[in-house]
Protein backbone atom coordinates (compact mmCIF):
# COMPACT_ATOMS: atom_id res chain seq x y z
CA UNK A 1 0.00 0.00 0.00
CA UNK A 2 2.91 2.02 0.70
CA UNK A 3 4.75 1.64 -2.31
CA UNK A 4 1.24 2.35 -4.53
CA UNK A 5 0.88 5.98 -2.62
CA UNK A 6 4.10 6.88 -3.63
CA UNK A 7 3.84 5.96 -7.13
CA UNK A 8 0.46 7.61 -7.15
CA UNK A 9 2.30 10.87 -5.67
CA UNK A 10 4.74 10.89 -8.43
CA UNK A 11 2.65 10.01 -11.31
CA UNK A 12 -0.21 13.05 -10.19
CA UNK A 13 2.85 15.14 -9.95
CA UNK A 14 3.98 14.04 -13.48
CA UNK A 15 0.90 14.90 -14.69
CA UNK A 16 0.49 18.29 -13.07
CA UNK A 17 3.77 19.83 -14.43
CA UNK A 18 3.03 18.07 -17.88
CA UNK A 19 -0.42 19.68 -17.72
CA UNK A 20 1.41 23.22 -16.81
CA UNK A 21 3.76 23.07 -19.49
CA UNK A 22 1.10 23.61 -22.22
CA UNK A 23 0.94 27.36 -20.68
CA UNK A 24 2.75 30.23 -19.31
CA UNK A 25 1.76 33.49 -18.60
CA UNK A 26 2.80 37.03 -19.28
CA UNK A 27 3.57 37.72 -15.64
CA UNK A 28 5.85 34.81 -15.50
CA UNK A 29 7.41 36.03 -18.84
CA UNK A 30 8.21 39.16 -17.21
CA UNK A 31 10.13 37.60 -14.80
CA UNK A 32 12.00 35.57 -16.77
CA UNK A 33 13.05 38.50 -19.22
CA UNK A 34 14.58 39.95 -15.70
CA UNK A 35 16.15 36.88 -15.24
CA UNK A 36 17.48 36.94 -18.48
CA UNK A 37 19.10 40.37 -17.64
CA UNK A 38 20.43 40.00 -15.00
CA UNK A 39 22.41 36.68 -15.61
CA UNK A 40 23.16 37.93 -19.35
CA UNK A 41 23.07 41.69 -19.10
CA UNK A 42 25.85 43.55 -21.24
CA UNK A 43 25.28 47.24 -19.16
CA UNK A 44 25.37 45.65 -16.02
CA UNK A 45 27.88 48.23 -14.27
CA UNK A 46 31.22 47.11 -12.60
CA UNK A 47 31.08 47.02 -8.74
CA UNK A 48 32.10 45.41 -5.88
CA UNK A 49 30.68 44.90 -2.31
CA UNK A 50 30.74 43.47 1.10
CA UNK A 51 28.79 40.51 1.16
CA UNK A 52 26.74 39.12 4.36
CA UNK A 53 26.01 35.23 4.42
CA UNK A 54 23.49 34.47 7.65
CA UNK A 55 22.83 30.84 8.02
CA UNK A 56 21.67 28.91 11.35
CA UNK A 57 24.74 28.14 12.55
CA UNK A 58 26.60 31.71 11.94
CA UNK A 59 27.53 34.86 9.12
CA UNK A 60 30.11 35.42 7.51
CA UNK A 61 31.44 38.21 5.17
CA UNK A 62 32.78 38.00 1.77
CA UNK A 63 33.86 40.00 -0.70
CA UNK A 64 31.99 40.44 -4.31
CA UNK A 65 32.76 42.35 -7.58
CA UNK A 66 32.20 42.31 -11.20
CA UNK A 67 34.49 43.79 -13.62
CA UNK A 68 36.40 45.37 -10.94
CA UNK A 69 39.78 44.35 -8.76
CA UNK A 70 38.34 45.01 -5.79
CA UNK A 71 38.90 43.95 -2.26
CA UNK A 72 40.53 40.61 -2.36
CA UNK A 73 41.74 39.87 1.16
CA UNK A 74 39.55 37.11 2.56
CA UNK A 75 36.63 34.79 0.82
CA UNK A 76 36.00 36.34 -2.42
CA UNK A 77 33.73 35.76 -5.38
CA UNK A 78 33.69 37.27 -8.54
CA UNK A 79 30.54 37.67 -10.41
CA UNK A 80 31.39 36.53 -14.29
CA UNK A 81 29.84 37.88 -17.45
CA UNK A 82 28.54 35.41 -19.42
CA UNK A 83 27.18 35.48 -23.16
CA UNK A 84 23.65 35.36 -24.29
CA UNK A 85 24.85 32.16 -26.68
CA UNK A 86 26.19 31.10 -22.67
CA UNK A 87 26.31 26.91 -22.94
CA UNK A 88 25.47 26.53 -19.34
CA UNK A 89 22.84 24.37 -19.11
CA UNK A 90 20.96 26.33 -15.94
CA UNK A 91 21.28 29.27 -18.00
CA UNK A 92 19.40 26.98 -20.75
CA UNK A 93 16.61 25.64 -18.69
CA UNK A 94 16.63 29.17 -16.45
CA UNK A 95 15.21 31.15 -19.52
CA UNK A 96 14.58 29.01 -22.96
CA UNK A 97 13.57 25.07 -22.11
CA UNK A 98 10.06 23.88 -22.02
CA UNK A 99 8.29 26.31 -24.92
CA UNK A 100 9.95 29.37 -23.13
CA UNK A 101 9.06 28.69 -20.14
CA UNK A 102 12.11 27.37 -17.98
CA UNK A 103 11.84 27.33 -14.48
CA UNK A 104 8.09 28.52 -14.57
CA UNK A 105 7.35 24.62 -14.86
CA UNK A 106 9.11 23.95 -11.64
CA UNK A 107 8.68 27.24 -9.38
CA UNK A 108 5.87 28.91 -8.84
CA UNK A 109 7.00 33.05 -10.43
CA UNK A 110 6.05 36.13 -8.32
CA UNK A 111 7.39 39.35 -8.98
CA UNK A 112 6.65 42.58 -6.99
CA UNK A 113 8.86 46.42 -6.81
CA UNK A 114 9.78 47.94 -3.44
CA UNK A 115 11.75 50.58 -2.67
CA UNK A 116 14.80 49.72 -0.07
CA UNK A 117 17.64 51.90 0.88
CA UNK A 118 16.66 54.65 -1.27
CA UNK A 119 16.91 52.04 -4.51
CA UNK A 120 13.67 50.97 -6.65
CA UNK A 121 13.97 47.38 -6.55
CA UNK A 122 12.13 44.10 -8.08
CA UNK A 123 11.61 41.07 -5.62
CA UNK A 124 11.19 37.83 -7.44
CA UNK A 125 10.07 34.93 -5.53
CA UNK A 126 10.44 31.44 -7.03
CA UNK A 127 8.10 28.70 -4.48
CA UNK A 128 8.88 25.53 -5.47
CA UNK A 129 5.94 23.02 -7.66
CA UNK A 130 7.18 19.89 -5.58
CA UNK A 131 9.26 19.03 -2.14
CA UNK A 132 12.56 18.13 -4.29
CA UNK A 133 13.60 21.61 -4.11
CA UNK A 134 14.45 24.64 -2.20
CA UNK A 135 13.03 28.15 -3.31
CA UNK A 136 14.21 31.36 -3.45
CA UNK A 137 13.88 34.88 -3.43
CA UNK A 138 16.22 37.77 -5.41
CA UNK A 139 16.13 41.60 -4.81
CA UNK A 140 17.23 42.89 -8.09
CA UNK A 141 18.40 46.91 -8.47
CA UNK A 142 16.21 47.52 -11.25
CA UNK A 143 18.85 50.62 -12.43
CA UNK A 144 21.49 47.89 -12.27
CA UNK A 145 20.46 44.79 -12.66
CA UNK A 146 22.57 44.25 -9.56
CA UNK A 147 21.07 41.12 -7.11
CA UNK A 148 21.67 42.64 -3.58
CA UNK A 149 19.80 39.66 -1.97
CA UNK A 150 19.91 36.22 -2.34
CA UNK A 151 17.39 34.08 -0.11
CA UNK A 152 17.38 30.03 -0.04
CA UNK A 153 14.16 28.80 1.98
CA UNK A 154 12.29 25.59 2.20
CA UNK A 155 8.47 25.88 3.93
CA UNK A 156 8.96 29.10 4.37
CA UNK A 157 12.22 29.26 6.47
CA UNK A 158 15.15 30.63 5.67
CA UNK A 159 18.07 28.66 4.95
CA UNK A 160 21.02 31.05 3.58
CA UNK A 161 20.50 34.76 3.50
CA UNK A 162 23.57 36.43 1.29
CA UNK A 163 23.05 39.94 1.11
CA UNK A 164 25.24 42.73 -0.39
CA UNK A 165 26.97 45.58 2.37
CA UNK A 166 28.64 48.55 1.79
CA UNK A 167 27.96 48.30 -2.66
CA UNK A 168 30.52 50.87 -4.69
CA UNK A 169 29.42 50.75 -8.00
CA UNK A 170 31.33 52.28 -10.95
CA UNK A 171 30.39 55.44 -12.47
CA UNK A 172 32.70 54.54 -15.36
CA UNK A 173 31.50 52.83 -18.44
CA UNK A 174 31.61 49.39 -17.55
CA UNK A 175 34.58 48.09 -19.69
CA UNK A 176 34.38 45.27 -22.23
CA UNK A 177 35.44 42.04 -20.48
CA UNK A 178 35.26 38.37 -22.56
CA UNK A 179 32.55 36.56 -21.67
CA UNK A 180 33.18 33.38 -18.88
CA UNK A 181 30.65 30.90 -19.77
CA UNK A 182 31.90 28.23 -17.86
CA UNK A 183 33.94 29.77 -14.76
CA UNK A 184 34.21 26.87 -12.67
CA UNK A 185 35.89 24.56 -16.09
CA UNK A 186 32.99 21.88 -15.45
CA UNK A 187 33.60 19.53 -18.29
CA UNK A 188 30.09 17.76 -19.69
CA UNK A 189 30.11 14.05 -20.30
CA UNK A 190 27.82 13.40 -22.71
CA UNK A 191 28.97 10.18 -23.90
CA UNK A 192 30.92 9.61 -21.24
CA UNK A 193 30.11 5.73 -19.68
CA UNK A 194 29.84 5.96 -15.76
CA UNK A 195 29.08 2.75 -15.54
CA UNK A 196 26.45 4.07 -13.24
CA UNK A 197 23.34 6.06 -13.30
CA UNK A 198 20.60 7.90 -11.02
CA UNK A 199 17.64 6.07 -12.37
CA UNK A 200 15.61 9.20 -10.75
CA UNK A 201 16.14 12.69 -10.22
CA UNK A 202 13.66 15.45 -9.82
CA UNK A 203 11.83 16.29 -12.90
CA UNK A 204 13.33 19.49 -14.66
CA UNK A 205 16.80 18.38 -13.67
CA UNK A 206 19.44 17.54 -16.16
CA UNK A 207 22.71 16.70 -16.15
CA UNK A 208 25.28 19.83 -17.13
CA UNK A 209 28.79 18.41 -16.08
CA UNK A 210 30.41 14.93 -15.62
CA UNK A 211 33.66 13.61 -15.20
CA UNK A 212 35.02 10.15 -14.99
CA UNK A 213 37.90 9.22 -13.35
CA UNK A 214 39.00 8.13 -9.58
CA UNK A 215 36.17 10.03 -7.99
CA UNK A 216 33.47 9.93 -10.96
CA UNK A 217 31.09 13.20 -10.78
CA UNK A 218 27.73 13.91 -12.41
CA UNK A 219 26.03 17.49 -11.96
CA UNK A 220 22.74 18.08 -12.46
CA UNK A 221 20.27 21.31 -12.66
CA UNK A 222 16.68 22.79 -12.77
CA UNK A 223 18.44 26.03 -13.36
CA UNK A 224 17.94 27.14 -10.02
CA UNK A 225 18.78 24.58 -7.95
CA UNK A 226 21.76 21.74 -8.80
CA UNK A 227 23.77 19.00 -6.90
CA UNK A 228 26.07 16.74 -7.69
CA UNK A 229 26.85 13.35 -7.44
CA UNK A 230 30.27 11.72 -6.19
CA UNK A 231 31.35 7.94 -6.16
CA UNK A 232 34.45 6.74 -4.92
CA UNK A 233 36.05 3.58 -5.40
CA UNK A 234 37.57 2.09 -2.18
CA UNK A 235 39.85 -0.51 -1.88
CA UNK A 236 38.50 -1.98 1.43
CA UNK A 237 35.32 -2.74 2.40
CA UNK A 238 33.20 -0.24 3.76
CA UNK A 239 30.31 -0.01 6.54
CA UNK A 240 26.99 0.76 5.30
CA UNK A 241 25.09 3.66 6.66
CA UNK A 242 24.80 6.99 6.28
CA UNK A 243 25.67 10.54 6.99
CA UNK A 244 24.78 14.12 6.06
CA UNK A 245 25.65 17.65 7.00
CA UNK A 246 24.15 20.84 6.16
CA UNK A 247 25.13 24.84 6.23
CA UNK A 248 23.02 26.84 4.81
CA UNK A 249 21.03 25.58 1.80
CA UNK A 250 23.68 23.31 1.36
CA UNK A 251 23.77 19.76 1.87
CA UNK A 252 26.31 17.21 2.05
CA UNK A 253 24.58 13.77 1.93
CA UNK A 254 27.38 10.24 2.37
CA UNK A 255 26.29 6.90 1.82
CA UNK A 256 28.27 3.34 1.70
CA UNK A 257 26.77 0.92 -0.86
CA UNK A 258 28.09 -2.22 -2.52
CA UNK A 259 27.53 -2.18 -6.61
CA UNK A 260 28.46 -5.73 -8.30
CA UNK A 261 31.74 -5.03 -8.17
CA UNK A 262 32.67 -3.92 -4.95
CA UNK A 263 31.97 -1.00 -2.40
CA UNK A 264 31.22 1.89 -2.76
CA UNK A 265 30.99 5.73 -0.93
CA UNK A 266 28.26 7.81 -2.76
CA UNK A 267 28.25 11.07 -2.09
CA UNK A 268 25.37 14.05 -3.18
CA UNK A 269 26.41 17.52 -2.08
CA UNK A 270 23.90 20.67 -3.17
CA UNK A 271 21.33 23.15 -2.46
CA UNK A 272 18.41 20.57 -2.08
CA UNK A 273 16.64 18.80 0.69
CA UNK A 274 18.32 15.89 2.41
CA UNK A 275 15.38 14.04 1.49
CA UNK A 276 15.88 14.21 -2.36
CA UNK A 277 19.74 13.47 -1.93
CA UNK A 278 18.48 10.29 -0.07
CA UNK A 279 16.30 9.01 -2.92
CA UNK A 280 18.95 10.01 -5.44
CA UNK A 281 21.53 7.73 -4.04
CA UNK A 282 18.85 5.00 -3.25
CA UNK A 283 18.11 5.12 -7.12
CA UNK A 284 21.25 4.83 -8.51
CA UNK A 285 21.51 1.62 -11.36
CA UNK A 286 24.96 0.00 -10.79
CA UNK A 287 23.97 -2.70 -13.33
CA UNK A 288 26.90 -1.64 -15.50
CA UNK A 289 29.38 -0.41 -13.15
CA UNK A 290 32.95 -1.28 -14.56
CA UNK A 291 36.31 -0.64 -12.51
Amino acid sequence: MKGYLATLVVVLSLLSTQAYAQSCSSDEREVLALLDRVVHGTTKPNFAARALVQTAVGSQQIIVSHGASGEQSGYSVRVPTHSAQCPDKSHQLLLTANEGCGVAQWYKLDMRTETAGGRQTQIVTAVPRDFYRHGFQLVVDQKTQIVLRSTTFTQGSALENIELQSLSVSTAAPASEAADDNPLGLQASPVADFGWSPSWVPSGFLQSAGTVGAIDTQTFTDGLSSFSIFVERPEAEIRKGEGRVSRGATVSYVRGMNSPLGPRLVTVVGEIPVNTARMVVEGIDWSRDAQ
